[in-house]
């Protein structure tokens, strides 16, 4: 018998212009699922 998990997370990174100034943010978001075996190794499915 195994068991399935799910996480999610996000990443921001500022994008800077010419001048060196923050002009936005680019969100990056993701869920990631997991198999964890029997003997407790996890096994990543999907991004």
């Amino acid at each position: 018998m195994y068991a399935k998990a799910n996480s999610s997370s996000v990443i921001t990174i500022p994008v800077y212009d010419d001048t060196g100034e923050r002009i936005r943010y680019n969100v990056f978001k993701s869920k990631i699922l997991a198999r964890h075996a029997k003997d407790g190794t996890l096994y990543p499915y999907d991004i």
